[in-house]
């Protein structure tokens, strides 16, 4: 199963060993998830929507790490190449901002 968090909380992935705080519009799945939701501070996921969602999350996690990458190589640069990576990383954060509205489509 999975939920989207609909009330702050703090608890345990499945797979962690290490407690962590999950803040209203996160995902969690497993036994996380059915306890979220049976306490209420989360909601199901149908299945059907958690494939789109996925497909959403696998994006955006792709999206931050080039937008990382490209602020990397920016923090790096120097002179006129500064300017061209600042062109980079603006166009990362757009890709950014765009795949976190698409995610939000789909759990709103």
């Amino acid at each position: 199963m999975k939920a989207k968090v609909t009330k702050s909380f703090v608890g345990r992935r499945d797979d962690a060993t290490v407690s962590e705080t999950f803040k209203e519009g996160d995902i969690v799945e497993g036994e996380l998830a059915t306890v979220a939701v049976g306490l209420k501070t989360a909601e199901e996921i149908k299945p059907r929507d958690a494939a789109k969602i996925d497909k959403a999350q696998t994006k955006l996690d792709a999206v931050r790490q080039a937008h990382a990458d490209a602020v990397a190589a920016h923090d790096a640069a120097a002179g006129d190449a500064k300017a061209a990576e600042q062109k980079k990383v603006d166009a990362a954060k757009k890709a950014l901002d765009d795949a976190e509205a698409d995610l939000a489509k789909l759990t709103d």
